[in-house]
């Protein structure tokens, strides 16, 4: 997130965030792995590898806030995944279909960061009722 886009240093922020990464797979940091797996997957990776290779790491993230009750951070993760899926061009179906998933999680987890964004343009193009992605 630094070194890479500040300093050109690319590599170097990879292979840092990768310490990170291994660091939370060690016994007694569980509690840091959806945060970690989450940013590294949206924030670090992409700018060393394609965004689909992030995608296995962002459901990672998910299922590791999940089971720590972390909902609002499971949330968050959903809502990072459709960044994915769009940006990798993935088909828009696929993506509306992951976006309802997450909005009906953020919706049961009552965050508030993503339940507005479902009607904050009325005017966006629609693929279904409830679910504008602009």
């Amino acid at each position: 997130m630094i070194a890479g886009p500040n300093f050109g240093n690319y590599q170097d922020g990879f292979r840092f965030g990768q310490l990170g990464y291994e660091l939370v797979e060690k016994p007694r940091l569980e509690a840091f792995q959806a945060r970690t797996y989450a940013l590294f997957g949206s924030h670090v990776m992409p700018w060393a590898k394609h965004v689909r290779t992030c995608r296995n790491l962002l459901h990672r993230a998910f299922e590791a806030a999940n089971e720590a009750g972390d909902l609002v951070f499971a949330a968050a993760t959903c809502s990072t995944l459709n960044t994915n899926l769009l940006a990798a061009g993935d088909p828009l179906t696929e993506v509306q279909r992951e976006a309802e998933l997450g909005l009906e999680i953020a919706q049961k987890a009552r965050f508030g960061l993503v339940t507005p964004q479902a009607g904050a343009y009325p005017d966006a193009p629609r693929l279904n009722p409830e679910i504008r992605l602009l």
